[in-house]
C-alpha cells in the first residue's frame, strides 16, 4: 500500500503544500519590505542608466511605475551597431563576475516590424545561417536583498561594459552554430564539468576540479575588480595592434545576412581600435527606440519571394502591424 501510485501522489502533493506554505510565510514575514526595496532599487538603477546613452532600455524609463528590479536592455555603439547580447553577457561574467542572461527575441519590442520579422525567421531557418544573426537582449536582476554597495558595483560595471566592452571583441571567438561567445583563452572542454569525471570511492563523490589561476591573484574587493577591468580595457588597443585582422574570420553566409546584421563584428572593433572607422557598419535594420518602415531591401526581397504576401495583405500589415495567418501565393507589387 505504501508504494501504491495514490500514496506517492499524496506525498508529492503534501510536499508542494509545505513548500507553498513556507513561501507564503516568508512573504508575510517580510511584509511590504520587498516591494519597497524593489522600488528603491529601480529608482537607483534607472537614475544611473539615464546617464549612459549606449544603454537602450526595453521598458519605460519612468521611476514612478511600480515594477520589480529587473532590467532588460541592449547596448549600442556610438558608431551605430549594437553589441551582441551573448557577447555582453560573456564580458559581464568574464571581467566582472556578474551573472546575466541573453534572451533571443524577434519582436516589435526591439523595433523589428512585421515584414522584418518574416525575413529574420526565413533566413534563420536556413541551416547555413549563422545563429548570431538572431536578435536579442540582455537581462539582469537585482534581488531585493542585495545591498547598496553591491548594486553600485553592478551599475558601475554596466556603465563600463556599455562604453568599453567593444574593445574586447577582437579577443573573443564565436561558435557560428551555437552562437556562443568566449574569450580566446578559455577552453570550453576544460571549463565545463562532465558526468564521466565523477568517481565514487571510499563512500565519497569525487571529481577532477581544475583550479583556475591568474597572475597576481584575483581582485579581493569591488574596487579592485573595477580597477582590474579598467586595466583590461586599456590594454585592448595594444593587443589589437599585435593581432592580424585575418585571424578574425567571422563572416556571414550571404549578402542578405549581411544586410540583416545588427551587431558589431570582432574585425570591425579591430579596425576601430586601429583608427579605421570607415570599415565599420554604421546603420542597422532595427532600433528599439523607433519602429521604422520596412527598408527598401526588404521590399526587394519580398517581391522576389515565390511564397509571399499579396499587395493588399502588405497594406493591411502596414496599418495593423500584424501578419495574416496564410500568405498568398502571389508576388508583391510595391509601386
Amino acid at each position: 500500500v505504501e508504494n501504491s501510485p495514490s500514496v506517492k501522489l499524496e506525498m508529492v502533493d503534501s510536499v508542494s503544500v509545505v513548500r507553498c506554505g513556507l513561501v507564503t510565510q516568508l512573504k508575510e514575514a517580510l511584509g511590504a519590505h520587498i516591494m519597497t526595496r524593489h522600488e528603491k532599487i529601480c529608482k537607483q538603477m534607472l537614475s544611473h542608466v539615464r546617464t549612459i546613452p549606449e544603454i537602450i532600455l526595453l521598458s519605460s524609463p519612468s521611476t514612478n511605475a511600480r515594477r520589480i528590479s529587473t532590467m532588460s536592455f541592449m547596448i549600442k555603439h556610438p558608431r551605430g551597431a549594437f553589441l551582441h547580447h551573448r557577447f555582453v553577457v560573456a564580458v559581464l561574467n568574464d571581467v566582472f563576475g556578474i551573472q546575466s542572461t541573453a534572451n533571443n527575441l524577434i519582436h516589435e519590442a526591439l523595433g523589428i516590424n512585421s515584414l522584418l520579422q518574416i525575413e529574420y525567421e526565413k533566413i534563420l531557418s536556413d541551416d547555413e545561417c549563422c545563429e548570431n544573426l538572431r536578435p536579442g537582449f540582455v537581462r539582469i536582476t537585482f534581488p531585493f536583498f542585495m545591498n547598496d554597495s553591491e548594486i553600485g558595483f553592478i551599475l558601475e560595471a554596466l556603465k563600463m561594459t556599455a562604453t568599453e566592452a567593444w574593445k574586447l571583441l577582437p579577443q573573443y571567438v564565436v561558435d557560428e552554430k551555437s552562437g556562443e561567445w568566449r574569450h580566446h583563452s578559455n577552453s570550453l572542454a576544460k571549463e565545463r564539468k562532465w558526468l564521466h569525471s565523477i568517481r565514487y570511492t571510499d563512500g565519497r563523490m569525487l571529481y577532477n576540479d581544475r583550479r583556475i589561476s591568474a597572475p597576481g591573484g584575483f581582485p579581493q574587493t569591488s574596487a579592485d575588480c573595477l580597477q582590474t577591468a579598467r586595466n583590461i580595457f586599456n590594454r585592448a588597443r595594444k593587443m589589437a595592434q599585435r593581432a592580424s585582422v585575418d585571424d578574425l574570420h567571422l563572416k556571414l553566409s550571404s549578402e542578405t545576412a549581411e544586410k540583416l546584421r545588427w551587431y558589431m563584428l570582432p574585425r570591425e572593433a579591430h579596425e576601430l581600435l586601429l583608427g579605421h572607422s570607415q570599415n565599420v557598419k554604421h546603420s542597422v535594420p532595427f532600433d528599439p527606440n523607433r519602429l521604422t518602415e520596412p527598408p527598401s531591401f526588404i521590399n526587394h526581397l519580398l517581391y522576389h519571394r515565390t511564397n509571399s504576401l499579396s499587395a493588399l495583405d502588405v497594406r493591411r500589415c502596414q496599418k495593423s502591424r500584424s501578419l495574416p495567418d496564410s500568405p498568398q501565393n502571389t508576388k508583391i507589387s510595391l509601386s
